[in-house]
C-alpha cells in the first residue's frame, strides 16, 4: 500500500503529560468563533464530491491526521464533563457498495447516560492514503430504549456515494465532501490552517491541522470547528477536547 512519507509533512513533537486544567482550555474554544466568519466567505464555493480514480481501498492504514488502525481510541469531552464521545478503530469490517470497509464506532453519553452510538464505515485509498467515508448506522437512545436512527446512510443506496473524511496529502484550502447522501445527509469540510500548536489536557501538540466543517443541506447552520493532531486524529471537535487517547 502506498502511504505519505512522513517527511513529507511536520512531524508531531509530543511533550509528555501536562496537569492542565479544562479551565484552560476557554483560551482556545472561544477563538475559534471567528472560524465562522471565515467559512461564510467561502458559501458557495466548491467542494470535491467526485474521487475520480480512487477504487481499491485497504481496511487499515496509516493516514497522517487520521490513522485507520484497529485498536486505536480517542475520547473528547465538554469542559463540564457532561458530553463525552469515545472513538474507536475496532476489529471489525463490513462490505459497502462492495469495498470492504473498517468500522469505526462513536459512542456519545449525556451526563453519563448513553446518548447516541454510531457504525461508521472507513476505508483507506491504496492510492493516494485518503481516508473515505462509505456510510454511517446511528441509533439515538431516550430512556435508555432505542429512538431512531437518524443520520443513518450507505453509499450505493438511493444515489449515495462515499466521500472523503481526509486527504492522504492535506493542503491549505482544500474543500471536500464528507458525506454525499442528500437528502439525509452532505456534510463538507474545508482545511483552514496547518502546522498549529494545541495544548490539552492530556499534552501538549504541535503540526496538527485546523478544518471547519459545514452542512450542505442547511446553510444556515453553524459551522464546526475541528483539530486533528499526527498520529492521533481528532484531538479538538467544537467544545469537546481529547482526555485520553492509545491503543486498546
Amino acid at each position: 500500500m502506498t502511504t505519505v512519507p512522513r517527511s513529507e509533512i511536520a512531524r508531531i513533537h509530543r511533550h509528555g503529560p501536562v496537569a492542565a486544567s479544562m479551565a484552560l482550555l476557554g483560551a482556545l474554544i472561544p477563538a475559534m468563533a471567528s472560524d465562522g466568519a471565515y467559512a461564510a466567505a467561502f458559501q458557495g464555493k466548491s467542494y470535491t464530491s467526485e474521487f475520480l480514480g480512487e477504487d481499491t481501498f485497504s481496511t487499515v492504514g496509516n493516514n497522517y491526521f487520521l490513522p485507520l488502525i484497529p485498536g486505536l481510541f480517542q475520547i473528547l469531552e465538554t469542559p463540564d464533563g457532561k458530553v463525552r464521545v469515545t472513538v474507536t478503530v475496532t476489529d471489525m469490517t463490513k462490505k459497502v457498495a462492495g469495498v470492504e470497509t473498517r468500522i469505526v464506532t462513536e459512542d456519545e453519553d449525556k451526563n453519563g447516560v448513553v446518548f447516541e452510538t454510531t457504525k461508521n464505515y472507513e476505508a483507506i485509498s491504496t492510492k493516494t492514503g485518503s481516508i473515505y467515508y462509505f456510510g454511517e448506522y446511528a441509533t439515538q437512545y431516550k430512556n435508555g430504549q432505542v429512538s431512531g436512527h437518524k443520520g443513518s446512510w450507505l453509499a450505493g443506496q438511493n444515489g449515495a456515494t462515499f466521500g472523503m473524511l481526509m486527504p492522504g496529502v492535506a493542503l491549505l484550502g482544500a474543500r471536500f465532501q464528507q458525506e454525499n447522501a442528500a437528502p439525509i445527509a452532505l456534510d463538507r469540510s474545508e482545511i483552514l490552517k496547518e502546522e498549529i500548536s494545541v495544548t490539552l489536557p492530556v499534552g501538549s501538540f504541535t503540526g496538527c491541522l485546523k478544518a471547519i466543517d459545514t452542512d450542505g443541506l442547511d446553510p444556515a447552520a453553524p459551522p464546526e470547528t475541528k483539530i486533528y493532531c499526527p498520529g492521533i486524529g481528532n484531538v479538538v471537535d467544537e467544545s469537546m477536547v481529547l482526555t485520553e487517547y492509545g491503543q486498546r
